[in-house]
């Protein structure tokens, strides 16, 4: 037994020994003149310098005043040299970049990450990474669904969550984090994730505890020794575990990606990193899967928790400083007004902003030591030399809190970055929080956009006040490479609306008027006695949004005919982030032309080319036929074979074929489309409120619309595909191959002739095309049905003026008075687009002695003027004649059917729409008799809901006629 404890013992006492020497060797190999600092004690070195309550900030600041603009200290058996100032920074990571740009040789950078990825590599591996990075974020950034745009989606959904706790007292860190972190998802995985979402909610808080683990890893990263100790104290395991974590989550990424890679088609970062793995020699160092997982790893890291905190620290000092939030809200509403939502071409019209956000940046000061660099060879620096292998320590707060080079540097004032005229006066090139030099921040591009849209939009949009308003909040010291702290309370702020808004109805807090909308009551009666109380313009709020509706046929004509410069913008909503801004419906300003234009003259050329329009509907009509005399004189409701009768004529023209009715793959689109159509009778209330989709469940059916939107988007992006791999631009065969042919002609980086645009335009044309006139042709066969008569005497004018056997032609139209009655009748009472699409504004405007605000939305009430007794007397009655003269002629009344909607924004469709209605009608009717299923009785649907209007599900029996 004694002989065991002496040779244990003995081991002991051997192995203290080795680590003493192996420390002191090493120290007595550096320079004689290396940096001077404190003397440190053997083994920890100066580690206790870093300890207790002190901030490592005070303690640098103090050592700069003792030693000078270099100084070094030793930690372990590493030597830390750490350079201050303005001028020493510059010098050593800029002018000797060479010389100072590796990263040392840590436990994290060498053992855990392996020296891969963008920011732990050093030399040529660290050169070629970046270099691809860079390349691959500008690419997916300004590609597909530009960088802007995926920051709008991220903005809306944060400001939809602020909304909700409007009011409340809360700490808005996570969902600052979430929202963050969901921009990066966008360009890494290619889709963003639910605030719900476990698993991503998971991969946020490993991130965040990896951050906030780093704030105790200034000594112990240089000591990693201290990991063999009993225990965790410095979280060295824990760093170590939670690294683990986070790279199993990213590798079952790239696995996931990789059963599902086309290299034709890269969706995002992962994607283009396979792609030029496949191009590479086998065992290539920087395009192998780890380096994919530690570049992946540090965008999120990097790209997520500074860019939040920053956020955090910013609100900090604005709900403390009310006198600048104000100014701030003021230069908002200046140059963006109090509605519209920012974009970046604002920002350079903001200086105030930019002042803000660049003392925030300096103030919260959140990475005051940036990432360690490391010493790539002997350096002599200032008379000083530097050993190859020591880490160097960019002491950026020694900038940002010397007072000689910003006067009071503890206060907040973002005035010292302004001249007199009021703009910035130069002062922020002093300002290194995305660092200097080549180890500068990939990601500062993206963090400065997000800061932009997501402050500006907040302070747009709400008053913040704090929880207490005597005392700021303190924390603990901070002890790392980053500070923050933040809870906050917000006040829900009206928006800076004019006094003259159009009168309305005083809303609730939060949801505004949406009670007006609640269950069983049809939004056009309840806009049929707003406008009696209010006029024939009235506002409403839904959630932060102002909602105009323009009533009467002389309103609507003025707003969207007279002044269709000031109305002719789609709205800021969800469904518009959805879109990318992007398509025929849902764009604005000149991309809206420029797309408008390219697909009116495309939709003719291939409507009257080599098979005329007229031709390819009929193709159609008689497939249409042949499937009702199969079913003749059976009961049955015709709305699928309707739907996939119109769904056709638009592939015919955009895809070059049409469908067999069994195609399994058409069957879907068809079903999705005709989903989307009657999910949209839930809209007008909740597409202005978008923080509803976060509720739990999906009970307006938003997230619904959502999924169907990205599976149809699949859908179309494969056909683009499939065109582009069999694409001939001498012999351009349909709509996209139309659009092909212009992408190449156009420069690269075109905004409208790129693929997401096209995705949209598809859709828009799909949906207008399909769904509208669908449902007008089954509004008219369920009058036709209960109106036995009207049928009638339509059947003696076709047998009239065509034949009882021959096919109706487009010709025989001007000779049909009564069909044309018929069909506008059928327009107007089936009154499928009652509020037509929503409209912006696109500037303040003045209409009728009262202001519009700038991004209001505009709600056309075209239900105003189809459903009003003093323009049609009895409206609710199916009456054909109202819009025929003693003459049997029209009568002029069909001008006050809008049923296509008014002015520039009028559906580009209409032409196709009343060609496709008049030889599906006229052909029906001429070959069957239809009568309804229950001949006593017109069976009644729900009340609609919202922006369509469909007729209620019925069957009919369809007679061939002989």
């Amino acid at each position: 037994m004694v002989l065991d404890w002496f040779t244990w013992n003995g081991w002991t006492v051997a192995i203290v020994a080795v680590l003493l020497i192996l420390m002191v060797s090493r120290s007595l190999q550096w320079p004689a003149n290396v940096p001077p600092g404190p003397t440190g004690y053997p083994i920890v070195g100066s580690i206790l310098l870093l300890s207790g309550k002190k901030k490592p900030k005070e303690t640098f600041r103090q050592l700069r005043v003792k030693f000078g603009d270099v100084f070094s200290l030793t930690l372990g058996r590493n030597l830390l040299v750490v350079i201050n100032g303005v001028d020493a920074l510059k010098e050593a990571f800029i002018k000797r970049a060479d010389d100072f740009s590796d990263r040392p040789d840590t436990y994290r950078s060498a053992t855990l990450m392996k020296r891969k990825g963008v920011a732990m590599s050093s030399g040529q591996h660290w050169k070629h990474t970046r270099t691809f990075a860079l390349t691959t974020l500008r690419e997916f950034g300004f590609g597909k669904k530009s960088l802007e745009a995926r920051v709008m989606e991220e903005v809306y959904a944060f400001l939809d969550v602020m909304g909700n706790n409007s009011g409340k007292v809360y700490d808005p860190k996570h969902v600052i984090q979430i929202s963050i972190s969901n921009i990066i998802c966008s360009i890494v995985f290619g889709k963003r994730f639910e605030h719900s979402d476990a698993k991503f909610y998971q991969l946020v808080d490993l991130l965040e505890e990896a951050f906030r683990l780093n704030q105790t890893r200034s000594a112990a990263r240089n000591m990693s020794w201290l990991r063999f100790l009993p225990g965790d104290f410095f979280k060295i395991k824990r760093n170590r575990d939670n690294f683990y974590e986070i790279s199993d989550y990213m590798q079952q990424q790239i696995t996931d990606h990789r059963n599902t890679f086309d290299p034709s088609n890269p969706r995002d970062f992962i994607d283009a990193f396979l792609k030029e793995q496949e191009r590479q020699e086998p065992g290539s160092a920087v395009f192998e899967d780890f380096n994919l997982q530690a570049t992946i790893s540090n965008l999120f890291v990097a790209g997520t928790e500074t860019t939040a905190t920053t956020i955090r620290w910013t609100i900090l000092q604005l709900i403390y400083h009310t006198d600048i939030q104000d100014r701030l809200r003021r230069e908002i509403e200046n140059v963006i007004g109090p509605s519209r939502f920012p974009t970046l071409s604002d920002k350079e019209n903001m200086p105030y902003y930019k002042a803000v956000i660049t003392e925030a940046l300096r103030f919260g000061n959140i990475a005051p030591f940036s990432v360690p660099h490391g010493a790539s060879k002997d350096v002599e620096f200032r008379g000083m030399t530097i050993p190859k292998g020591s880490t160097i320590i960019p002491n950026l707060d020694s900038v940002h809190f010397d007072p000689n080079v910003f006067k009071e540097p503890t206060k907040f004032n973002p005035d010292r970055f302004l001249g007199e005229d009021g703009k910035l006066n130069g002062k922020e090139k002093y300002v290194f929080a995305f660092s200097l030099g080549r180890r500068i921040c990939l990601g500062e591009s993206l963090a400065r956009l997000e800061l932009f849209l997501f402050l500006t939009t907040l302070i747009q949009r709400f008053e913040l006040l704090p929880e207490n308003p005597d005392k700021m909040p303190a924390g603990p010291p901070s002890k790392g490479i980053q500070s923050a702290v933040l809870l906050i309370l917000m006040v829900s702020r009206s928006l800076q609306w004019p006094a003259n808004v159009p009168p309305g109805p005083t809303g609730y807090p939060i949801v505004g008027s949406m009670l007006l909308f609640r269950e069983k009551k049809n939004p056009k009666d309840t806009f049929r006695k707003l406008r009696v109380k209010f006029g024939d313009v009235f506002s409403l709020t839904l959630g932060r949004n102002l909602l105009v509706v323009i009533n009467g046929v002389e309103a609507l004509k003025e707003a969207f005919i007279k002044r269709a410069d000031d109305f002719s913008d789609r709205p800021d909503t969800y469904r518009k982030v959805l879109f990318n801004f992007s398509g025929v419906a849902m764009s604005s300003g000149q991309h809206w032309k420029h797309t408008r234009t390219f697909a009116l003259t495309t939709l003719r050329e291939f409507g009257f080319g080599k098979k005329s329009l007229e031709a390819r509907v009929m193709e159609e009509v008689h497939a249409f036929l042949d499937v009702m005399g199969n079913n003749s004189g059976k009961v049955y409701d015709p709305k699928h074979v309707i739907q996939i009768s119109i769904s056709n004529i638009i592939c015919s023209i955009v895809f070059g074929k049409r469908f067999e009715h069994r195609d399994a793959k058409f069957y879907q689109l068809v079903d999705l489309l005709e989903e989307t159509f009657r999910l949209n009778q839930t809209g007008s209330a909740s597409r202005n409120m978008s923080w509803l989709r976060f509720l739990p469940g999906d009970f307006f059916k938003i997230k619904r619309v959502r999924d169907n939107f990205y599976e149809i988007s699949d859908y179309m992006q494969q056909q683009i595909t499939d065109h582009r791999n069999t694409f001939d631009p001498s012999n351009p065969r349909d709509f996209i191959d139309a659009f092909l042919k212009e992408q190449e002609r156009q420069e690269p980086g075109s905004a409208v002739f790129e693929d997401f645009n096209l995705q949209a335009t598809i859709f828009n044309l799909f949906v207008a095309g399909t769904e509208t006139t669908a449902t007008t042709i089954r509004w008219t066969i369920l009058q036709l049905i209960y109106h036995t008569d009207i049928q009638d005497r339509l059947r003696r004018e076709i047998d009239n003026v065509i034949g009882p056997s021959r096919f109706p032609t487009l010709s025989d139209k001007e000779n049909m008075p009564y069909y044309e009655a018929v069909i506008t009748e059928a327009l107007r009472f089936g009154n499928i687009a009652p509020f037509s699409v929503p409209h912006g504004a696109s500037k303040d405007v003045e209409f009728r002695g009262m202001t519009i605000p700038k991004g209001s939305t505009i709600i056309p009430n075209l239900d105003s003027v189809h459903f009003d007794p003093n323009v049609f007397k009895e409206p609710t009655k199916f009456n054909p004649d109202r819009f025929l003269g003693e003459d049997g002629k029209l009568n002029g009344k069909e001008k006050y059917v809008f049923a296509f909607s008014l002015g520039r924004r009028i559906c580009l469709g209409e032409s196709l729409a009343r060609l496709e209605l008049f030889l599906f009608l006229t052909t029906l009717i001429q070959r069957f008799e239809l009568l309804p299923e229950n001949p006593d009785k017109m069976p009644a649907g729900p009340p609609s809901k919202g922006i369509q209007s469909g007729p209620p599900d019925y069957k009919v029996k369809a007679l061939k006629i002989n």
